[in-house]
């Protein structure tokens, strides 16, 4: 038989293969998807310019898989988990755009272990993509990328790490912050005893809570360091990038971060 590109059997072969990999799966190398689309365990998306890669992973010496995003030099530098308090047994997990337009993660018994679960009602043209900054976003087909139309994003709802280009909010007036927690051990995930955010009582500074117990603070911020971290002052200028917006009319404020190296991590 023959098998150059003149022979509609290897034509139609070709075209079923693509077809396959676009509408059932997604294939290694893109960075969206779309409702119809499924990640299945094996599979990958990776940001544009390859910085990040989102996957089923497991941690060292363990054989549960979660849904997490990493640094694509080192699969070991997890920046994000879905489902930390749900693993996976067995390399048959699935991610795709839920029939309500939410993002869904199921085991291999097709039973749900996560969900965006923001979208209330059924929405039959929303896209997840995966930024190069390493945010997972979810928005309408319309308004990929685009901050306005977003439904869901990872970088709202972090794990233990904090991102160059992430916003941390606190709203002091309402007690509403968003805090970061820690693994609960190098081979496992699900939350630990420890969190971090910024203190949604007594201005703007950084707490480190171990069961919802104070053990450390950084001291105010006062526009240039936290004054309770000592040297800060000699390296803030250039290592730093640290900034807090002035409070909107709904008195949040966020704390952004951003460096020079888009591949720095800050880890806590």
């Amino acid at each position: 038989m023959e098998t150059n590109i003149d022979n509609p059997v290897f034509v139609l072969l070709v075209l079923s293969i693509f077809l396959l990999c676009s509408l059932v799966r997604i294939c290694d190398g893109v960075d969206i998807i779309r409702q119809g689309q499924t990640v299945r365990d094996g599979d990958t998306l990776v940001s544009e310019a390859e910085i990040f890669k989102l996957g089923f992973f497991s941690p060292e010496n363990s054989t549960l898989r979660f849904l997490g995003i990493w640094y694509k030099v080192d699969v070991k530098a997890v920046v994000w988990v879905a489902n930390r308090n749900n693993p996976i047994s067995g390399n048959n997990g699935a991610l795709r755009i839920g029939v309500d337009g939410n993002l869904v993660v199921f085991d291999g018994n097709n039973n749900l272990v996560w969900s965006s679960n923001v979208l209330r009602f059924s929405l039959n043209n929303t896209t997840v993509i995966l930024q190069n900054s390493g945010n997972f976003m979810l928005s309408s087909n319309e308004s990929i990328g685009d901050t306005n139309g977003v439904h869901w994003q990872s970088f709202n709802n972090p794990t233990d790490t904090f991102l160059p280009g992430m916003r941390v909010q606190v709203n002091s007036a309402i007690g509403e912050y968003h805090a970061f927690t820690a693994w609960k051990s190098a081979n496992g995930p699900s939350p630990g005893n420890y969190a971090v955010g910024v203190d949604p009582h007594r201005g703007p500074q950084i707490i480190i809570w171990d069961h919802m117990k104070r053990r450390w603070r950084s001291g105010q911020w006062n526009s240039v360091i936290f004054t309770g971290v000592s040297n800060m002052s000699n390296i803030a200028s250039f290592l730093y990038g640290f900034k807090l917006s002035q409070p909107d009319e709904n008195r949040t404020q966020y704390f952004t971060y951003n460096s020079s190296k888009p591949s720095d991590l800050l880890r806590f």
